[in-house]
């Protein structure tokens, strides 16, 4: 068995080495590895580090970018020179702990009938103590479990390559990659999850793309409806054979609430309709938002929300 990692950076000079050392202490004799590195557009010293990291250690590839396209062009470009049968998405800020590899690699022998596994990053673990599905130490999960909000969080997957390949990240969407995991879910129907913590995740960086931004920056908004615009087109069928016309509802709700940030208030009329032909209500808020025409009043005060809430505690 081969497992390619896969590490997209950027400007990650203060930790790249972290990761890429976690790797290279987990390398053993019965594993075989790849750690592809992208490196995207870097202007920082990160370049550097890698390339000699690269000219030392034989299991790493790496790539770069001219000019910074965005993470999922370099996930992109990672899993298409990808050579494993399993791919793992480790970012560069992330970094495994002694042994976690070895101990995927016996999972998947473990359990052979599976072939999509997902394990646990170290900050997850009130979130999954809040859901009975992922209780158990061994868990299996669905593609609806995740479709219908049953399961839901953040997870180390470990793909079959031939998935991975299957599917192919938009390029224009920044953030919001949730969608086309769930495209992998689709494709393998099932999922093996082990409460197991692998990897050590950093989420307290200040160079981490903020709340502030992705709920009032104009560019992340649309990144938002690109990728419910995405979801809808994907797994609609599916909501509709399952009855789930609730979910169908919340979507639509957020993207009028998104078209309204925006002041497309034609868009928001046209999703806007949609749920009144699924006999949903929408919320007061939107209604007296979209009539006065309020959407950059709105943004302001999520904006100043925002702003008090995380940055003057």
């Amino acid at each position: 068995m081969k497992l390619s990692v896969i590490t997209p950076v950027y400007n990650r000079e203060d930790c790249i080495s972290r990761c890429i050392e976690s790797i290279i202490k987990n390398l053993n004799d019965s594993i075989s590895i790849e750690h592809i590195i992208i490196d995207d557009g870097s202007t920082d010293s990160t370049p550097t580090i890698v390339s000699q990291y690269s000219k030392q250690y034989k299991h790493i590839k790496y790539f770069r970018f001219i000019e910074n396209k965005g993470t999922n062009a370099a996930r992109n470009q990672a899993i298409s020179i990808a050579t494993g049968d399993y791919c793992i998405i480790l970012d560069s800020d992330d970094y495994f702990l002694d042994g976690s590899i070895a101990f995927i690699v016996e999972t998947i022998n473990k359990f052979s009938s599976f072939n999509y596994f997902m394990f646990s990053p170290d900050d997850m673990e009130k979130d999954y103590n809040s859901n009975p599905k992922l209780s158990n130490y061994h868990n299996i999960l669905s593609y609806e479990d995740f479709l219908l909000g049953k399961v839901s969080g953040d997870f180390i997957h470990v793909i079959p390559i031939k998935v991975a390949k299957e599917v192919v990240f938009n390029e224009f969407i920044r953030i919001y990659e949730g969608v086309f995991f769930l495209m992998y879910y689709k494709i393998v129907r099932a999922m093996l999850f082990t409460r197991k913590v692998v990897v050590i995740r950093e989420r307290n960086r200040t160079d981490s793309v903020s709340k502030l931004y992705i709920q009032t920056r104009d560019e992340y908004i649309r990144n938002s409806i690109i990728s419910k615009k995405i979801f809808m087109d994907f797994f609609s069928c599916d909501l509709f054979r399952l009855e789930a016309n609730k979910i169908i509802s919340k979507t639509y709700i957020e993207l009028i609430k998104d078209h309204i940030l925006l002041s497309e208030y034609s868009m928001a009329k046209k999703y806007m309709e949609e749920t009144y032909i699924l006999h949903q209500k929408l919320p007061i808020n939107l209604m007296l938002l979209y009539y006065f025409r309020a959407g950059k009043l709105y943004k302001f005060l999520i904006r100043f929300y925002l702003l008090v809430k995380y940055y003057f505690k």
